[in-house]
């Protein structure tokens, strides 16, 4: 092979892996560009007369809309961090309304001994959420995607 073609041979594959790694990064930033959307219809609610307000995070309308992110055009491991950010919002929402409920049976039978397992529950279930949002953010660097936090 004269040098002129394995030149042009380098070049096609080093071009090849660009397109692929540019592909990689781009499907990433869609799903959070796809997560920041379900946040925000998790947040806004237009009223009748037409006015947008903000309000507290509706966790059922996020899951949803977590749900709905196709994450197959994603890197493998991606897409299983992306799984693990997912269930640890899931359990997020399971334990939140235990601890609703155990709030109000504290609430009907003065017992203290809900309130306590409720704050040991909110901390822990905050801080699996962190932890998997935490790591996907550094697989996703993995892939040259930063997260810009506001």
């Amino acid at each position: 092979m004269n040098k002129k073609k394995v030149i042009v041979l380098v070049l096609l594959i080093f071009g090849f892996f660009l397109l692929f790694k540019y592909s990689e990064t781009q499907s990433i930033l869609s799903v959070i560009n796809q997560r920041n959307d379900a946040i925000r219809n998790a947040t806004l609610r237009v009223l009748r007369n037409g006015e947008v307000v903000k309000t507290p995070l509706n966790q059922r309308r996020y899951l949803n809309g977590l749900y709905n992110i196709d994450t197959s055009h994603c890197p493998k491991k991606f897409q299983l961090a992306w799984l693990d950010y997912v269930q640890a919002c899931e359990r997020t929402r399971m334990m939140q309304g235990e601890m609703m409920f155990d709030a109000v049976v504290s609430l009907t039978t003065s017992s203290p001994a809900f309130i306590v397992k409720g704050i040991s529950s909110s901390e822990k279930i905050g801080n699996d959420r962190e932890l998997a949002w935490q790591n996907l953010e550094r697989v996703a660097l993995e892939y040259d995607v930063r997260f810009i936090h506001h």
